[in-house]
């Protein structure tokens, strides 16, 4: 009886490992794939704005088919989805104002009109 609890619990435990790492595994190869946003979109389609100049403000949306759409700021970003028709967002990528690398928008800190 004891052998089959643990038998279980490790299947449970191994299946969930699994899952996570599969979830982790999806999320991070949108942030790998998004760090070459520059190189792939230079200048915001919304406004031409230098991403690369401005690159400490620059967002990246990436769609769940796989498109990815970079743009300047978080204006020409609602801009974007506004015009996107309602395509699913799989992420939401920001720049780190300091180190400018991409980060998820949910976990940025901001700072709206500041000084």
């Amino acid at each position: 009886m004891i052998g089959r609890t643990m038998g279980d619990l490790i299947v449970k435990i191994a299946g969930r490992i699994f899952c996570i790492s599969a979830l982790l595994l999806s999320v991070l190869s949108s942030y790998v794939a998004a760090e070459s946003d520059i190189e792939a979109q230079r200048s915001c389609n919304y406004c031409g704005m230098d991403r690369k100049a401005y690159g400490y403000s620059r967002m990246v949306v990436v769609y769940d088919d796989g498109a990815q759409v970079g743009t300047c700021s978080l204006h020409c970003t609602v801009t974007e989805l506004k015009a996107s028709g309602g395509r699913k967002v799989k992420a939401l990528l920001v720049a780190d104002r300091d180190t400018r690398k991409l980060i998820p928008a949910e976990s940025a800190i901001w700072v709206m009109g500041g000084r």
